[in-house]
Parts: structure tokens; sequence; C-alpha cells
């Protein structure tokens, strides 16, 4: 349209120009304007060929298809980690108290050592048990006040088949007072005899403070097949604590 119009406004200036060469309805030399309208119409054609054209070739590129775009790509969602199960930690164990251990018991020595394996007269094997009494209290742990008396006492029995004769000693633990001589009802020769028993006492006033233990040391000794003298031994010990 744009073309149409300014091919319309040229032809109209055209004619206003010839008439104004025409000088106005004034007497002018003939003019022979076939060659000039020849020209004027062959423009108007080249132009109206133009225009058609562009219009075709418009046409034309309204008709093509608009290009497809490409389809982007989808994004793949990232794969979420699958939760792992964290192993607790154990819990550190609480530190207990250790228990002490028991205090050594009086009659815990091992079976009575030979020291002299020889059996006695007639091959038999000798043999004793040692039991240790606090105030008249048999065990293996006692406790008393200080300054109070205390009663100690081995009894010895031969539990074999030979005949003995008992020895035992004690020591005296610091700062306990003897208040009389050991007191013994055991024989002084092999005349202990199968199942007998004998007693070794002492007699103590404790006056510090603390634990001790008070071990006796027994000897029962015998004569040999062959006439020679030996012995066995047992040394229990029991524990005395004094406040």
């Amino acid at each position: 349209m744009k073309h149409m119009k300014k091919i319309s406004w040229f032809l109209m200036a055209f004619a206003l120009i010839a008439l104004t060469a025409c000088g106005g309805g004034a007497v002018a030399p003939t003019v022979d304007t076939a060659p000039l309208f020849t020209q004027v119409a062959g423009t108007a054609q080249v132009l109206q060929t133009q225009v058609a054209q562009d219009a075709t070739v418009i046409a034309g590129n309204a008709l093509q298809p608009a290009p497809t775009l490409a389809a982007t790509p989808t994004l793949q969602p990232t794969p979420t980690p699958a939760a792992t199960d964290t192993p607790l930690v154990a819990p550190t164990p609480q530190p207990t108290n250790t228990p002490l251990p028991p205090p050594a018991t009086a009659n815990v020595s091992a079976p009575v050592t030979n020291l002299n394996t020889a059996p006695g007269a007639g091959g038999l094997i000798p043999s004793m048990s040692v039991t240790l009494l606090a105030n008249d209290l048999s065990g293996f742990a006692m406790t008393i006040s200080a300054g109070t008396s205390l009663i100690f006492r081995a009894e010895v029995q031969n539990t074999g088949q030979v005949p003995l004769e008992v020895v035992a000693n004690l020591a005296v633990p610091d700062g306990w007072d003897v208040d009389q001589n050991v007191f013994s009802d055991c024989p002084k020769t092999e005349d202990l005899n199968h199942n007998d028993t004998c007693t070794i006492s002492w007699y103590f006033t404790p006056q510090g403070s603390g634990q001790v233990y008070l071990r006796v040391y027994v000897r029962g000794i015998y004569t040999d097949f062959s006439g020679n003298s030996a012995r066995i031994t047992d040394s229990p010990a029991y524990l005395i604590n004094v406040k």
C-alpha cells in the first residue's frame, strides 16, 4: 500500500508539472507528450511490478512456518542419597568399685606339708590339723577395742596314725602387752595319738590400733620307719583388727 500511494503522488505531481509547462492555458509551442507519458507509464509499471514482487516476498515469508525450537533437555533430578544407619557408640562402661580381697583365713593353709616324706612306724603317713580361735571364736578374723584382753589359741588334732609331739611358735606383735606366759597342754613327747587334740594358748592386751595377722607355726614331730626324727608342719593365720 505504501508503494501504491507513492506512485499516485508521483503521477499527480507529474500532471501538475505538465500543466505548469503549458502555461496555464497560454498558447505554447506544441510539444509531443507521447514519449513522456510512455516513460511515465513504463516507470509506473516497473514500480507496480516491484511492489507486486515485494508483496509476494512478504507473503511468502509470512507463509513460512516458524522454526521449531530445539527441545531443551530436561535436567534429571539428582538422586537423594539414602540415609544410612549410623552405628551407635557403645556407652563407655562406668568404673565400678573393685572389691577388696577377703582377708586370709585361719585354716586355709595348704594340706599338711611333709618335710620328711618318709612314713612313720609300720609305713603309716602322719598328718594333723590346726584350728585357730580368738577369745574362743573360730574363723579367720575378728575386731576388738584397744586395751581389751585377747586369748589366742591353736588347737592341734592328730589326724594320722603316727603319734606326734606338738610344738608351736607365735611372734608377739609390737604394742601388744603379754599378760602371762604361753600355756600348752600338748605332750612334750610323741604321745599325741590318732584323733587326740591339744591346745596352745597366748594371752595379750593389744594397745595400738590397726590390723595384725597372728600366724602360728606348728610342728608335729614323729619317728619315721627308719627310726629317724621327722616332722610335718602347718602355719595358719588369724586377722585381728584393733580399733
